[in-house]
């Protein structure tokens, strides 16, 4: 009887991955359509006991929250039981971006050889961030 009561209790509580699906969903409509982007939030903390939400989870940015690199999204239950909490999360945009496929010297006339293109974040906390004013395609590499 004990592990039914336990059972119930647990099924009434919200469910966690649901609140990070929902901040993975928000984001992603808020951004331009085909932008490629990497939503991560923030592990939420498991001992957190939040009633299930009878209606659909209403998202929002938080008050001052970028859009991208390190964000907040507002999560609210507005059923019989409210609740909101803020989800912190890391937004990596990404984009094709020119690179030297090799070691180059300064004044050295390039050739289609002498370049690639790869994916890189241009926006967001990364190991390797790109700054602004990349090229994003090899003509533009001309002089």
């Amino acid at each position: 009887m004990l592990c039914l009561a336990g059972a119930a209790g647990a099924a009434e509580r919200q469910s966690l991955s649901a609140l990070r699906a929902a901040v993975i969903e928000f984001v992603g409509a808020e951004h331009a359509p085909g932008a490629r982007l990497q939503v991560i939030p923030d592990a939420l903390d498991p001992r957190l006991r939040l009633a299930a939400c009878d209606d659909a989870l209403q998202t929002f940015w938080a008050p001052g929250s970028a859009r991208a690199g390190q964000v907040s999204v507002r999560v609210r239950c507005a059923s019989q039981r409210p609740w909101k909490l803020y989800v912190p999360a890391r937004v990596e945009l990404m984009q094709p971006v020119v690179v030297a496929a090799r070691a180059l010297v300064r004044g050295q006339r390039l050739s289609a050889q002498d370049l690639r293109i790869v994916e890189g974040v241009v926006v967001g906390p990364a190991r390797i961030r790109l700054r602004s004013g990349v090229l994003t395609a090899p003509p533009a590499a001309r002089p």
